[in-house]
């Protein structure tokens, strides 16, 4: 028996129930791949059923404000996953009926839609034979075909030589749940793998090797200085833009300096002044220093509390909203975070 037919029956004995494996619908194929690019099933699975349940169709997810559609991803990260979602279901409402594409060809030239995203829709809704290569796949193909190409081409050619001809779809989601399941990248399950007499990397002691590890990116530390500031019962906060971490999110008026700095040291700078003019208000109280971890930087983050200011910062980004509003705005999870575990805000 071929290595693709042996993975199908695998796979259609072990394979996990997930809702999208139940239907062809390219929408919520396309929907769920990209929910569940960086992010783990367990919580991809919430965040699908309630994206699904907001927005169950194309159109609908096109004629939804952006706030809205950002606010339903609030907490799930790489935020722009969600606006390419919104951006590329309105170009389709708008120009091709509400219908994805269903080629690998068509659905490429698409915002958001990578070889990937591409070729999962591509094989699984419409049946087209062409691979997908993620990390699992990378994984298998590297180790039982001793691989040590760090290319994705490499893999997508030996991918589509293997691949199931009549079962494109069911081949492609097989190979990634069996490295998924089967073949993790710590404590593969290799005695009982169905493909273990011709692994390379078993039957030659290679399975920590492969694949071969890719050098990872320096984390880059940052240091953020919230602001809290009230006008009566309304506060200031600004929409994030821009190329940074978090567009299209609401935070605070904020103070980012190249390394830690005490209040005094904020007065004088630039930010300091473009926010509060000189002197500036007295500080109230301020929070201890909040550590957020992203996947290539590290945020140290402290809030201070000014209390009643005179809003001057009603220009650009910046706006003012009463703060029982503030939980309908899409937040970054360090501001949501903040905001559920202190009092300092009657919300």
């Amino acid at each position: 028996m071929t290595i693709s037919k042996r993975l199908i029956r695998w796979y259609l004995k072990t394979r996990r129930d997930l809702p999208w494996r139940k239907t062809k619908d390219p929408y919520t194929i396309w929907v769920s791949e990209v929910i569940l690019q960086q992010t783990k099933v367990d919580q991809g699975l919430q965040y699908f059923h309630r994206f699904m349940k907001r927005f169950p169709d194309l159109p609908s997810l096109a004629m939804a404000d952006p706030d809205e559609v950002m606010k339903i991803w609030q907490g799930l990260g790489y935020y722009t996953r969600a606006r390419n979602l919104h951006d590329t279901a309105r170009y389709i409402n708008m120009n091709s009926g509400g219908m994805l594409p269903s080629t690998y060809a068509g659905l490429i030239k698409l915002k958001g839609i990578g070889p990937y995203t591409a070729a999962a829709v591509a094989s699984i809704a419409f049946g087209e034979k062409v691979p997908v290569v993620d990390g699992n796949v990378i994984r298998v193909l590297s180790r039982v075909f001793g691989i040590r190409s760090s290319g994705t081409k490499t893999f997508f050619e030996k991918a589509l030589e293997i691949m199931d001809t009549e079962e494109p779809g069911l081949f492609n989601q097989a190979l990634m749940e069996f490295g998924a399941l089967n073949c993790t990248p710590v404590t593969p399950s290799c005695p009982a793998c169905i493909l273990r007499k011709e692994c390379f990397a078993y039957n030659y002691d290679a399975v920590r090797d492969l694949p071969v590890k890719k050098v990872k990116p320096e984390i880059k530390k940052r240091y953020f200085h919230y602001f809290i500031i009230l006008d009566n019962d309304n506060m200031i906060i600004r929409k994030r833009d821009g190329s940074d971490i978090w567009k299209g999110l609401y935070d605070f008026p904020l103070i980012e300096t190249g390394q830690p700095a005490s209040l005094q040291k904020l007065r004088d700078t630039p930010g300091w002044k473009n926010i509060f003019g000189s002197p500036g208000p007295e500080v109230l109280k301020y929070s201890t220093i909040r550590k957020h971890i992203l996947t290539h930087q590290v945020i140290f983050a402290r809030f201070y509390f000014v209390g009643r200011y005179p809003a001057r910062l009603l220009t650009g980004n910046y706006l003012k909203i009463h703060q029982k509003k503030l939980n309908d705005l899409p937040l970054p999870r360090l501001i949501d975070r903040f905001i559920k575990e202190t009092n300092w805000l009657c919300i």
